[in-house]
């Protein structure tokens, strides 16, 4: 679906802000290819290739065009006067995970990428670039039965070895650009056996290694309440929403669905509990804590409704409903306590009081 026609969907519920995720169709729509899908290499290719800047400059054209289309049948379907500025982008959704690849200039070639997704963040108006640490699901499905370890960096590479070769790897070829933008990276807690960040430990020694490099400032956490719920569902506890709260300095931005406990399932948020005899008063914690955390300097002040798998802009609308339903019955949350429940590992240091925001911005109203 293209992105002026998925905004204008959105708008029936008046919805001016959407995280970008770039894919291989778009890029090849924004460079002419027609109905070309990029795969992952050509991807990656393309934006840490030597005609990058031109590649950047063309997305940042077509999201421009798409963003513009869609205020104009905005402006015709509802009456709103909207222009394409309007439509906000808070934040990138990046698939690089080459880089913790192990291999020097493979790993690179994803850190250059990544500086590429940052230029495009500073062109369309985004503040934070998200990005995962692991492999390929395409290189993890052409092992041979019985060879499922090949995929599991845990019996490859020592993970606390893989987090500080790419955090440095942000700080040579990413942070450079980010600090000259004003743009903050996320890394995403994926769950699974093929991603680097999949558990409590593992954040924690991340946390501590951006902290040793002294890069906390632009370099922190994605907090997905789906991705956690997943990793829950298998290792119950392990990720609590006080816990998360707890990072809150670390974390720049979010995104908000229920899980039943596997990727590319994601859901209306609290609809899983309701479904499995949970009250929806369990899922709520999350969304204070969200609320709580986006009244932070750092964090982007946008709660991003994230629907892996999703194939129906109703459940968008759904969605975007129920969380603002959650939002408005949930007490307006205090500033953080300075005394907060500390992790096993990459225990957080409190944030300082009076750094808090003003309230945050959530687009998300009644529909029409």
């Amino acid at each position: 679906m293209p992105i002026s026609k998925f905004l204008v969907e959105l708008w029936a519920v008046r919805v001016s802000a959407i995280d970008l995720y770039v894919r291989g169709c778009d890029v090849a729509a924004a460079l002419g290819l027609g109905m070309k899908v990029l795969e992952h290499k050509s991807l990656i290719e393309r934006l840490a290739g030597r005609k990058r800047k031109t590649c950047v400059k063309s997305l940042a054209d077509y999201v421009r065009s798409e963003r513009d289309k869609a205020a104009s049948l905005i402006r015709q379907r509802y009456g709103d006067e909207v222009t394409g500025e309007d439509l906000q982008i808070p934040a990138l959704a990046t698939f690089f995970p080459e880089l913790t690849s192990g291999d020097e200039k493979t790993a690179k070639k994803a850190a250059v990428a990544l500086e590429s997704m940052v230029d495009l963040a500073s062109k369309v108006g985004a503040k934070v670039v998200e990005f995962v640490m692991g492999k390929t699901v395409e290189r993890c499905r052409k092992q041979p039965p019985g060879n499922e370890h090949h995929c599991d960096y845990i019996h490859q590479y020592d993970a606390q070895t893989q987090i500080r070769d790419a955090v440095g790897l942000l700080g040579r070829f990413v942070l450079p650009l980010a600090r000259q933008k004003g743009i903050r990276l996320a890394a995403e807690i994926e769950p699974g056996f093929s991603y680097v960040l999949n558990d409590l430990a593992r954040v924690g020694q991340y946390i501590d290694c951006v902290r040793k490099a002294n890069l906390e400032e632009w370099v922190g956490l994605n907090l997905d309440i789906g991705h956690l719920l997943i990793v829950n569902a298998t290792s119950a506890g392990q990720f609590e929403p006080g816990a998360m709260e707890a990072w809150g300095q670390h974390i720049f931005h979010a995104h908000c669905s229920d899980n039943v406990g596997y990727h590319f399932r994601d859901l209306v948020p609290g609809a899983v509990h309701n479904l499995f005899g949970k009250s929806e008063a369990d899922f709520q914690p999350w969304v204070n804590v969200c609320l709580r955390l986006a009244r932070n300097s750092q964090f982007s002040r946008y709660i991003a409704v994230e629907l892996e798998g999703c194939s129906r802009i109703q459940w968008v609308q759904r969605s975007l409903m129920r969380l603002g339903y959650l939002l408005r019955t949930l007490p307006q949350p205090k500033a953080l306590s300075k005394k907060l429940p500390r992790p096993v590992q990459g225990s957080p240091r409190p944030i300082p009081a009076g750094t808090e925001s003003s309230a945050p911005r959530f687009r998300v109203i009644e529909p029409v």
